[in-house]
């Protein structure tokens, strides 16, 4: 779905779980991935996909709840070109997340969030919704920051 973009690209994986989009990022040629998730058991399970795939040098792990992270990006100054969004489907996170992860973006930058399909797509932002795509009961959301 997002093609040649991946290649070179700052990639913000946020509800990482195991990590398997930004792995997948850093696979296609990103070049440098933030994975963000409160777990400690997906913390563990990240780090030795990160291991196993040999990608941990272009990767760096943060375990906290993904607002106290976006603050941390925020102070550190931290852009990306892609952020992927995955929060428990319908818990209610995915539009706060998008709202978050806003501030950290490039121009032109592209955020993915994936959701419960059918579930509204989050208020104002300043992103504009380009794409929507159904897979089975998720869906997913791209919007785009100009």
């Amino acid at each position: 779905m997002l093609g040649d973009r991946v290649a070179g690209a700052s990639f913000l994986d946020l509800f990482c779980g195991s990590g398997a989009n930004g792995i997948e990022a850093l696979s296609r040629g990103a070049a440098h991935c933030v994975f963000v998730d409160k777990s400690r058991e997906c913390e563990a399970a990240l780090r030795r996909n990160l291991e196993h795939t040999k990608l941990a040098a272009r990767s760096r792990v943060m375990i906290a709840d993904f607002l106290s992270a976006m603050d941390c990006l925020a102070a550190e100054r931290a852009a990306f070109d892609i952020v992927f969004i995955d929060p428990p489907y319908s818990a209610g996170l995915a539009a706060r997340a998008l709202g978050a992860a806003a501030r950290l973006l490039r121009a032109g930058a592209l955020v993915v969030v994936e959701e419960a399909y059918g579930a509204p797509p989050p208020g104002e932002t300043g992103l504009e919704l380009i794409k929507q795509k159904r897979y089975g009961a998720a869906g997913l959301y791209v919007y785009s920051k100009e």
